[in-house]
């Protein structure tokens, strides 16, 4: 089973700022437009109460649309409601011209201040190891570890503010929104849900901490549980669902969703598909926890949510 994404119909918040859909995230200077758009406001309010509206009208009649593709072709569909933009960023830069003209020391400043952020990142670089310190590096790498640092401790700036709301709603980190944004579970004939532990297309995005890398697994792969091992299970909307994890191994798997405790269940050394009934209703996005007893091991293949009450 896959992940879907790009395909459905992207909710508001991916609309705009998801890598998958978004808006703002594959078309930041658009964000010019936008901060513009306040600044008209004060100028020609009604024109730019206008614009604001039908920019938004737009936007959400298109986030109800299934996209039909991800990344730039999915963002494309935005093109036509770029030019209701373009009052506002005339005003921006207007704005920013005379900024310039009257206090030129203040974009110094500001443009000071990011070549030490930049310097910072590298000097952090050089810290951890990911450049060589005694060898040459291209430009290009550089720019990409910083990118993948910023995203580390704040998430992609490009997805800013959604995935610092995506963080303080869900308790994951920032960073994750870019991989789960747009993705759902999709359901099979029985409307089940699973989750093919191993599968690297899913991994990236599903898997949190506490697995193991891959080990081979009939004609697949599996990973075994280090710790407590998280997965993120993302639905189109709320549901009943009862856990089924095939797995095996030796000792005790215990198994809870979203911080709630769903019981404990032994492990086969042959593999089994180990379920556990929820009696909690699953949200759109879910945090499934998984450990296995002290002197135990557990090697997991698939994760089902099986429809409550439908299981076999």
């Amino acid at each position: 089973a896959g992940v879907r994404g790009g395909l459905g119909a992207p909710r508001l918040g991916e609309a705009l700022f998801s890598s998958r859909h978004g808006l703002l995230f594959w078309n930041p200077a658009a964000w010019i437009g936008v901060v513009g758009l306040a600044r008209l406001a004060r100028r020609e309010r009604t024109l730019a109460l206008a614009l604001a509206g039908s920019l938004l009208a737009a936007v959400a009649v298109l986030s109800g649309v299934p996209a039909g593709a991800s990344g730039p072709a999915a963002a494309r569909r935005f093109a036509p409601l770029l030019p209701l933009l373009a009052p506002g960023m005339a005003a921006a830069l207007d704005g920013l011209a005379r900024q310039a003209a009257r206090a030129p020391g203040r974009l110094l400043a500001a443009a000071a201040a990011l070549l030490v952020a930049w310097n910072l990142l590298f000097m952090e670089q050089y810290r951890t190891g990911e450049v060589p310190r005694d060898s040459t590096v291209s430009f290009v790498a550089v720019a990409e570890n910083n990118a993948r640092l910023v995203s580390r401790l704040a998430g992609s700036p490009l997805a800013w503010p959604a995935n610092w709301a995506f963080a303080a709603r869900s308790g994951l980190p920032a960073e994750r929104f870019d991989l789960l944004a747009g993705k759902r579970l999709p359901a099979d004939a029985g409307g089940a849900r699973e989750i093919d532990v191993g599968e690297l297309s899913q991994d990236a995005a599903l898997l949190l901490e506490g697995w193991s890398v891959r080990h081979p697994c009939g004609a697949g792969a599996c990973r075994d549980l280090a710790g407590t091992a998280r997965v993120v299970a993302p639905l189109e909307t709320p549901g009943a669902f009862d856990l089924a994890v095939q797995a095996e191994g030796e000792g005790v798997l215990e198994a809870s969703l979203n911080g709630v405790p769903l019981g404990s269940r032994p492990l086969t050394a042959g593999g089994s598909v180990v379920r556990f009934p929820s009696g909690e209703r699953w949200r759109r996005l879910n945090v499934v926890s998984l450990s296995v007893a002290a002197g135990g091991r557990a090697r997991v293949d698939r994760i089902r949510l099986e429809p409550r009450g439908g299981a076999s």
